[in-house]
């Protein structure tokens, strides 16, 4: 295929894969004053053994400082109606770096009242091992601070989707059994319609969940792609500016197994 093709195959991936995983999203907040707050990361709502977490990174929850820290349940399925802000109630479970993750339990009385329009991730569908075949496309939807702000005693901020790929020849992880590298040249990223206008600064995109949607996979198989093949290969941490990279922690270093079962057991 030629090259303007596989921009548009591109592009309707991560339509689709928008569309799917946008229930399962969160942004999550610091307390500035007490009717709003600023964003100071990504997170997405996982079900493991009948409970619901939100999964995002350890420097997330770091950045609250001392604040009251918040997520958000919809409690409709409308496009530009508010969300429920429920606080982030300890016990946090975190791993810091190079894993660099963290879980936090939603109150369950929380998720049946206000999240009537979220969805949790099953923990099924996350990956034993990131293991793309080469050049698949990866996804992404990430909360970025350039497109947040505080609005009416509303934190107002909107999810970016993205396809992207690995790097080839890229410098190496820092932790290369715990990370990989997912391209992010901002010059370079194309629109999406409505969904997308050019590429904000990656900060706030810190807890995004990184989906290996396995499209060429499938090719290669000769069977027919939804995103419902697609699965979860790591959750981004760090943004390398010169590089125009952005690093992930994988999947089979996050411990969030192991998370969620230590604050199961209380």
């Amino acid at each position: 295929m030629d090259a303007e093709e596989w921009s548009n195959r591109c592009k309707n991936v991560a339509l689709a894969m928008a569309k799917a995983v946008r229930p399962y999203l969160t942004p999550i907040s610091a307390e500035v004053e007490a009717d709003w707050g600023e964003l100071v990361g990504s997170g997405a709502y996982v079900s493991y053994n009948d409970d619901v977490f939100v999964f995002t990174n350890a420097h997330v929850l770091s950045a609250l400082k001392g604040r009251r820290g918040g997520h958000y349940l919809k409690n409709s399925g409308e496009d530009g109606e508010s969300a429920a802000v429920v606080a982030l109630e300890k016990p946090f479970g975190i791993l810091t770096s190079p894993s660099d993750t963290a879980v936090v339990k939603v109150s369950p009385k929380a998720w049946t009242e206000e999240g009537k329009a979220s969805s949790a991730i099953p923990f099924s569908r996350f990956a034993g091992t990131h293991a793309p075949v080469d050049r698949e496309l990866l996804f992404f939807i990430g909360f970025s601070g350039e497109r947040s702000k505080p609005l009416y005693g509303t934190l107002f901020t909107t999810g970016t989707p993205y396809t992207s790929q690995e790097p080839e020849g890229a410098k190496v992880p820092d932790f290369p059994e715990h990370e990989f590298h997912v391209l992010y040249p901002i010059g370079l990223i194309g629109d999406l319609g409505e969904e997308q206008k050019g590429a904000p600064l990656p900060p706030g995109f810190s807890g995004s969940l990184v989906w290996n949607t396995r499209y060429v996979e499938s090719i290669q198989n000769g069977t027919e792609w939804t995103p419902e093949d697609a699965v979860v290969t790591g959750i981004l941490k760090r943004w390398i500016e010169k590089e125009e990279l952005l690093t992930a922690a994988r999947v089979e270093r996050t411990g969030f197994r192991g998370l969620c079962d230590a604050i199961k057991r209380g």
